[in-house]
């Protein structure tokens, strides 16, 4: 147990680095293409063909340009057509002026940098509370309890595959995910509220419970 508790894992960026790149996208047009700026004719006509063009691909029919509007130094293009299941859809698609880069969101990035900060006090407090997961980064179940846990779930994670196997086996791993807490192997993967209870530890700010009421 001593060389379990002593066990430091990479920080795994499989579930920030998506969310992260996305978020300094965004920020990187924003600042390549200022608010005081408007789109002249030309550029909103080729964000609404290049725009029309991917979604007939996605759609494999006709697709209607119902408006396009500057938002937040982007162009703001709105679609309709029709799914495979034969439904109309409403499509919101954000586009750099020149027509070339497009993302489907916004993100709020102040909302942003507060969840991110909430995740990981929470991981910092599971850590510091000797809780691990183990699992193997191959299996849906480990996959599924770190996504649960939050973005820096990496932190807690031991891979029971390569190096850690021989440690895995000694301590009677035999299915994963696993969570050791406590001296105890408790069998997962387990919801976000089974760790609140019994580790104390939540997704605020600072990792502890937030206030009654």
């Amino acid at each position: 147990m001593v060389v379990l508790l002593a066990i430091h894992s990479e920080i795994s960026a499989l579930y920030k680095g998506a969310i992260i790149v996305l978020a300094l996208a965004v920020i990187a047009l924003l600042a390549y293409y200022p608010l005081g700026l408007g789109a002249g004719t030309g550029d909103r006509s080729k964000a609404e063909e290049n725009v029309r063009e991917l979604y007939k691909v996605v759609s494999g029919g006709a697709v209607e340009v119902i408006k396009t509007v500057e938002q937040n130094g982007l162009q703001k293009v709105t679609v309709r057509f029709r799914d495979v299941t034969g439904r109309d859809i409403l499509a919101d698609v954000f586009v750099t002026r020149d027509g070339e880069f497009f993302t489907d969101r916004l993100i709020d990035l102040r909302l942003q940098k507060s969840s991110l900060a909430n995740q990981s006090a929470f991981a910092d407090c599971l850590f510091n509370k000797q809780l691990r997961v183990f699992g193997l980064s191959s299996d849906q179940g480990t996959q599924a309890q770190l996504q649960a846990l939050g973005a820096f779930s990496g932190r807690i994670y031991v891979d029971c595959g390569g190096q850690n196997l021989a440690i895995c086996q000694q301590i009677n791993i035999t299915q994963v995910p696993v969570i050791f807490f406590n001296k105890n192997l408790v069998q997962g993967p387990q919801a976000r509220g089974w760790f609140e209870q019994n580790v104390q530890c939540y997704m605020t700010a600072d990792g502890n419970a937030p206030p009654a009421g």
